[in-house]
Parts: C-alpha cells; structure tokens; sequence
C-alpha cells in the first residue's frame, strides 16, 4: 500500500520498485497511487505475484478475502471516523462545477473510457447545498434556461458563498475578458497533455457562465492528427459536469509538440462590447483517465487575464490526478495581479 497521509501526499509514495533477492531482479513494478482516504484505501494496494501456481495463488486470495472480513471492524474506529468525517466535509466546502453546456459534444464512445460509466458519477457537490448560502436564497434553485439572445447558457446552479480568505477580495480582483492558460509542462507524457474540466470563479465564489464557444486551444484536440477523426475528447469537454470519473471521453486531450513554442487554452468570459469581468480562482480537474494516463494531465501553466500575468511567474502548479474516481479531486488556483518586477 502506497503512502496515503491524504490527497495531497500521495505524491510522495514510490511509483517504480524493483525487487531483488540475492541481486537477482525478481519483478520491476509501477506501484498504485494511494486514494488518500480511508474509505476503500485496501482496493488501492498492488500486489505483487512471484508465482505463478495457482495453488499458490488460490491461498492467496482466500488470505485476502479474510483480511477483508476484519476490515470493517478496522474502520470502526472512533479516531478513523472522526478524521474521515472531516475530510468529507472539506470535500462538501469547495465551490461546484457547473452543469454542461448546452452545446457539448455528446460523443462518448465507451472505447475511450478507462473504466465503464460504473466509474462516471456527477460530483456530489452538485446536490449538496452550499455551506455559505446567502441569506434568503435558495441553494437548489435551477438555472435560468436561457441567456442572451435565447441561447441556453451554463451556471453554477448554486447561490451566493462567502469568499474564502486565500482568494482576492472585491477590491483587489482582477478583472478581464480574456482568460489565457500557457501551458508549460505536463506529468511526463511525451505525446499528449489535457484536462478534465476546468470552471472560473468570481467574486463570493460564484462560476462564470461559459458556452462552449467561448472556449479556443491550441492544438485543439486530437483530431487533427492524421487518424485522430470522430475522437471525442474535444475542448468542449471540459464543461462536461462528469467530473469524478475515469471515463476520457468525458475529457479534453490534445497532442504535446515538444517543438512547438506555445500549447494553450483561452477562455472568452465577456465580449468586448460587456464591462469586465471579476475573476477569482481557476478551479481544475486534471485528466484523470487511469494511474499510468495521469501522466497527461497539465503540471505546470501561467494564466494571463487580457495579457496581464494573475498567476506565479513560474506557473501555477497543478496537481496530478488520482486516476481513479474514489473522490472529487478539484484543485483551486487563485488569481491575482502579478507585479511588473514579477513578470520580468
């Protein structure tokens, strides 16, 4: 089992083992990442064979079955339970991803899934109500059916929240129309990065609304690589409200070109003829397919708003997906102005 402090931690746990006895390699292994809960931590081990007779095997499996029988009474524990309740709380304390729009691409061919739609559930975040809910208003209403012009447009579905004290307050937020991710380097895959989803907040943690139109990459997606037609795994995914899932047609990719200067995503959030508008925090998904694709999520990207760096110099860093769909795995980047001696 894999170092499993929390989400967060689980980086530090060994990823390739070899194990020799008597100087003789015996198997060269990738080892599982941890879930970084406690619920379901014993599915997350990698069990290594050095055997391959099935007697052997078959005591095995009878040893872990047994193993299983006692583990309920493992996680009856006061101390398990209480760390595990909070843990599920922060879960429920974090802003939601908005619902899909209306104009998202519907292909989800089961072939590009890492898992079946077994592992494909809607945050449960969706459905719980807000835990700063404004005075007076209504955590489940729906969202306004249409935006201008008729056209159906993507909301958050929730209501107000008190801002947290990490992201900038009204006065210091910057404001923009242009959201501009430079991506800098992925998880190690040498020929393709992606995300998830991605949703951008403003002020008192609310989602801006975005139409899939208003979303450009460069390169946009593996279809136009020779042979990549009909893959579903277009930009427009990321407005996608499957979010914790290990299905990648519910995802965006798009191929990593180590001589190409620029990899990119912008996101139009007002037209020029609107006033600008406040922008928070970036709230990420990274691509999550398995374990060994995570490798393809976005490690390292600057945000620039209308051209003004809002990030770290350096990049924000995100985190590497799970790869697996055991929790709701969001990350929150903060947005701010960068001082002038900062970008030089």
């Amino acid at each position: 089992w894999n170092y499993n402090a929390s989400r967060a931690h689980t980086t530090r746990g060994a990823r390739k083992v070899e194990v020799r006895l008597g100087g003789e390699l015996l198997r060269a292994v990738e080892l599982r990442q941890a879930s970084g809960i406690v619920a379901g931590a014993v599915d997350h081990a990698t069990v290594l064979d050095f055997t391959e007779d099935p007697e052997v095997l078959r005591k095995l499996a009878e040893q872990d079955e047994a193993e299983r029988r006692l583990l309920p009474a493992a996680l009856a524990d006061p101390t398990e339970q209480a760390a595990e309740a909070a843990l599920r709380a922060s879960f429920r304390s974090t802003p939601p991803r908005p619902p899909p729009s209306p104009h998202c691409s519907q292909k989800t061919q089961g072939r590009w899934g890492g898992r079946a739609t077994s592992a494909t559930r809607s945050s449960p975040l969706h459905a719980a109500a807000p835990p700063h809910s404004a005075p007076g208003s209504n955590p489940t209403s729906p969202p306004s059916a249409a935006g201008a012009g008729g056209r159906p447009m993507v909301h958050n579905g929730g209501s107000s929240r008190a801002s947290s004290p990490l992201l900038p307050s009204a006065g210091d937020a910057p404001r923009g129309r242009v959201l501009r991710l430079e991506i800098l380097s992925n998880w190690g895959d040498n020929n393709y990065f992606g995300l998830a989803g991605l949703a951008v907040l403003t002020l008192g943690g609310e989602v801006v609304p975005i139409e899939a139109a208003q979303l450009t990459a460069d390169p946009a997606d593996l279809n136009q690589l020779d042979g990549g037609a009909e893959d579903p795994r277009t930009v427009d995914k990321l407005l996608h409200p499957e979010v914790m899932t290990t299905n990648a047609a519910y995802m965006w990719l798009a191929p990593w070109q180590p001589g190409k200067q620029t990899h990119s995503l912008s996101i139009t959030i007002a037209p020029p003829s609107a006033p600008p508008v406040a922008v928070t925090a970036l709230r990420v998904w990274n691509y999550n397919k398995s374990a060994d694709d995570a490798e393809r999520g976005v490690r390292a990207a600057t945000v620039l708003l209308d051209g003004r760096l809002v990030s770290p110099p350096g990049g924000a860093l995100f985190r590497r997906a799970p790869g697996h769909a055991e929790f709701d795995y969001a990350q929150t980047l903060p947005l701010r102005w960068q001082p002038p001696s900062a970008v030089a």
